[in-house]
């Protein structure tokens, strides 16, 4: 629900950051959220019916889909925002990133 809100907010509700680093923060901050989401469902997935890598790799996919969903949603629907494929990009990469430090963490926590 907090991504959903966070994602269709208009533009101007954010603060403008002038960094000039190799990485957006915007793209910076679609990695972590979308790391946290997929790390969620993962973690709830373990609590419910384990953690395989192919569950690693649905959640992450299913993640995936909703940033495109929401990058969608912007295109469509939103004011002041817009689809930007690095934004998609970046929410892909965190949602695999989420997925897999999850799994790495249970692995060597309880030896799996």
């Amino acid at each position: 629900m907090i991504v959903t809100l966070v994602s269709l907010l208009p533009g101007s509700s954010f603060p403008e950051l002038n960094w000039k680093g190799p990485l957006d923060v915007d793209k910076i901050a679609h990695a972590i959220v979308y790391a946290v989401l997929a790390a969620l469902m993962s973690w709830a997935g373990w609590k419910n019916i384990g953690l395989s890598w192919t569950s690693v790799w649905i959640f992450s996919i299913i993640a995936s889909a909703y940033g495109m969903l929401m990058e969608l949603f912007q295109l469509w629907f939103s004011t002041g925002r817009f689809f930007d494929k690095y934004d998609l990009l970046a929410n892909v990469i965190g949602a695999f990133l989420g997925a897999v430090i999850v799994k790495m963490y249970f692995n060597k926590k309880y030896k799996l």
